[in-house]
């Protein structure tokens, strides 16, 4: 393995991230939509359908990412044009 070489993994450490984030958002909307919202079965369907949209994209990302080999490496050597001795502002 080179040394510049970055495994794929560390990508989904800001999917994790923002899927925490979108929990704890959920948890925070529900608790707040259940306990001040009208009581009603607007309310109780609007609550049904924000959780299962929330299931549906978690896991649709999921899936398209779990087709994905997170075993291999990238460089950013390959992603990143090299120098070829002139500056990069042009002077």
């Amino acid at each position: 393995m080179r040394m510049d070489a970055i495994p794929f993994i560390v990508l989904l450490i800001p999917y994790f991230f923002v899927a925490g984030v979108a929990a704890l958002f959920l948890f925070f909307n529900v608790f707040h939509l259940w306990r001040y919202g009208v009581e009603g079965t607007g309310t109780t369907l609007l609550i049904i359908m924000y959780v299962c949209l929330f299931a549906v994209t978690l896991g649709g990302t999921w899936l398209a990412l779990s087709g994905f080999v997170w075993g291999d490496t990238f460089s950013l050597t390959n992603l990143l044009p090299s120098s070829s001795g002139s500056s990069s502002f042009g002077l």
